[in-house]
């Protein structure tokens, strides 16, 4: 039977990665963006184009799997908006929390119904949900990820459906295409590596945490940070 997997931010960068990495395992993928324009072309690929605040999000997944058990969700979209606390805005906040944490319990909760036994569920944090960073709103909402999978892992582990947390360290994507030469190089030696991290490496820890070889892993944060998230 062909595994069904639901990703987010299936357009660039980390999304787009774990994408292409599980169709080429032989996955069928369905990839939830914002963006219209999506370069995978695959068979076994097929994009929704939604924004990930809707509230209807699950009747909409829901359709997309056209009755198919689903066997992964993989949530790698996000936003990062809104500047220190002092001028805070709360639709900054609002909408931070309900894009990168209001979504995911979303697509949690359709796994409780929709997922197989045994199935597969990632969500991809942030270090700065440990450290902090110059923008509450971000931080906060990627905090949240982590009360949510020790809860769903709880729940649903009688199920043996495993849910994870990945860290990825930093790299290269959509919210991140904006950053100086210099900021680049800083936040490289800031890496045990002295580099940014590729999205396909993250992908790769992603294909073992939905493989039959992370069999005993759940409730797991898996650190990619290469040291980063300790400091330099």
């Amino acid at each position: 039977m062909v595994r069904v997997a639901i990703v987010t931010g299936c357009s660039s960068g980390l999304g787009l990665a774990t994408c292409t990495s599980l169709l080429d395992l032989g996955y069928d993928v369905i990839g939830l963006d914002q963006n219209p324009n999506c370069d995978i072309d695959h068979p076994n690929f097929s994009l929704i184009h939604c924004n990930l605040i809707d509230k209807n999000l699950e009747l909409i997944v829901s359709t997309a799997l056209m009755g198919r058990g689903l066997y992964a969700v993989v949530h790698c979209a996000g936003i990062s908006l809104g500047g220190k606390i002092g001028n805070l805005a709360d639709t900054d906040w609002d909408l931070s929390l309900e894009t990168n944490l209001g979504s995911a319990m979303r697509l949690c909760r359709l796994a409780a119904t929709k997922m197989l036994d045994g199935g597969r569920i990632v969500l991809i944090g942030s270090p700065v949900a440990f450290a902090g960073a110059n923008k509450p709103s971000y931080a906060a909402s990627k905090a949240g990820l982590h009360g949510l999978t020790m809860s769903v892992s709880r729940d649903l582990g009688k199920r043996n459906i495993l849910v994870n947390t990945v860290l990825p360290g930093p790299m290269m994507t959509g919210m991140t295409e904006d950053w100086s030469q210099e900021k680049i190089n800083r936040i490289s030696k800031e890496t045990r590596l002295n580099r940014l991290c590729e999205p396909m490496e993250v992908a790769n820890v992603i294909n073992f945490l939905l493989s039959s070889k992370s069999s005993f892993m759940t409730a797991s944060i898996v650190d990619m940070t290469a040291g980063s998230l300790f400091g330099h």
